[in-house]
């Protein structure tokens, strides 16, 4: 790749760096020199790259414009099932310098220059929508395999997998979003990875396909239901309590049409419909609806899960600033948390602890479970309640009369927060260190 280096340096004068990656997206033609005393194979990246097209056998050539259509990457079980490539196919096509291998993450990779050289070869040819579809095929499949898995002690294996895997998943989505046929199909991929983005906190990035995917004609009542519950979530996680109240209300009522196929649906429904009830402010609405979601929603998160909703019960129906009380245990008798890997559903927990341990005035478990819980957050990456957790460690340290301690974790929960484009709390946030340093 140095020859394509030294052509686009030759552009640094009339383009700025990020002018040039942006010509290259559109086209190699960039990549060119009209300067007589070079030798020919020197003048253009693509009479290079042409050179060595030709010396690949014809499934080589196959293989490699497969491959050029991934995104960032790609695993040997990709390479098998989308671009046909064997291992031995794999080996040819890295000893020629066309693709290499990253042993640390077991993946594949194409320059991005070569990559879009193949790209350009497979738009020539017919096999081009076939491999569309075996890609949103395999990372259809993907998707789902990881939304069953990312509750269980393989959390942050498949979280981390779904996250390397990102652009490809963009890619998939954006083909098929684009499809008359696979309306169905592109829901449910949603669906899938609405679970990721919620538990990453990829807020914004979520809420753009979801509300492509509610657009989307003919689908099933349930799969509908599914797009729009999570729809519902992503903007209460925004803060937008009435878009969350309206996704989540129509969703409630689809699970609900559906009789006893659509019970466990409509229990988590009624879970967010009552936080977006009581993040408005209707304290009473969330009274009635959490109880819903204590055998549906909690039950899937296995002992931790259960602790964190009763725990949830005994805080939600009251109103900011009066006496909580306790249902439920999530420590146990012993004090201790259950023995569960699934580090959301114990991080959540964690911070309810806290939460509840604070309004006793219990400051010191209070700052040890929510150090606990900021610990179990920042592993799993799901920067909302990271973000909750470090407005509650400012208030402890508020209450321990340690202002500048409070005006770090301040600090830090709103660039969490601005980092995912939630505008109200991090508004709040720089009320209350506004405040902090005025006293």
């Amino acid at each position: 790749m140095l020859l394509a280096l030294e052509l686009a340096a030759a552009w640094v004068d009339t383009l700025s760096l990020s002018g040039i990656a942006a010509e290259l997206q559109g086209s190699l033609d960039l990549l060119a020199s009209d300067l007589v005393d070079l030798p020919e194979r020197h003048r253009s990246i693509r009479t290079t790259f042409d050179a060595t097209w030709r010396r690949l056998e014809p499934a080589e050539q196959e293989a490699f414009m497969r491959l050029s259509f991934f995104r960032g990457g790609l695993t040997r079980a990709a390479a098998r099932q989308v671009a046909g490539a064997t291992l031995s196919m794999l080996a040819q096509l890295i000893g020629k310098s066309l693709l290499q291998f990253q042993p640390a993450l077991e993946r594949y990779q194409l320059h991005e220059v070569l990559r879009q050289y193949g790209q350009e070869k497979l738009a020539a040819t017919e096999a081009l929508d076939a491999v569309k579809h075996q890609h949103f095929e395999y990372y259809l499949t993907l998707a789902e395999t990881a939304a069953e898995r990312l509750f269980g002690n393989e959390q942050i294996i498949w979280l981390e997998r779904l996250e390397t895997e990102h652009d490809n998943l963009r890619a998939a989505l954006t083909w098929g979003l684009a499809q008359s046929v696979l309306t169905e199909a592109v829901a449910r991929l949603v669906i899938a990875l609405a679970w990721f983005w919620r538990i990453r906190s990829h807020v914004l990035e979520g809420l753009i396909w979801l509300e492509q995917a509610i657009r989307l004609p003919g689908l099933t009542t349930a799969t509908r239901a599914g797009v729009l519950y999570h729809a519902g979530y992503l903007a209460w996680m925004q803060d937008d309590f009435a878009g969350a109240q309206a996704r989540t209300q129509e969703s409630l009522r689809l699970w609900q049409s559906l009789g006893p196929a659509g019970r466990r649906g409509a229990g988590y429904a009624s879970h967010t419909l009552g936080m977006a009830f009581y993040g408005a402010g209707r304290s009473d609405g969330g009274a009635v609806l959490f109880p819903g979601q204590r055998g549906f929603v909690c039950g899937s998160w296995g002992r931790v899960g259960r602790g964190f909703c009763s725990t949830v019960a005994g805080i939600c129906p009251h109103s900011p600033g009066r006496p909580c009380r306790r249902t439920g245990r999530g420590r146990g008798e012993s004090g201790r948390l259950p023995a569960d890997r699934q580090r959301l559903g114990a991080g959540l927990t964690l911070g309810a602890l806290a939460n509840l341990k604070l309004q006793a005035g219990d400051l010191a478990a209070a700052r040890d479970l929510a150090e606990e819980a900021q610990a179990l957050r920042r592993q799993i990456g799901h920067r909302h309640s990271l973000g909750v957790i470090l407005e509650l460690l400012a208030r402890i340290a508020r209450k321990e009369n340690k202002p500048a301690e409070a005006a770090v974790f301040y600090q830090e929960a709103i660039l969490v927060f601005d980092s995912m484009g939630n505008q109200p709390s991090a508004a709040q946030m720089r009320a209350a260190l506004a405040a902090l340093t005025t006293v």
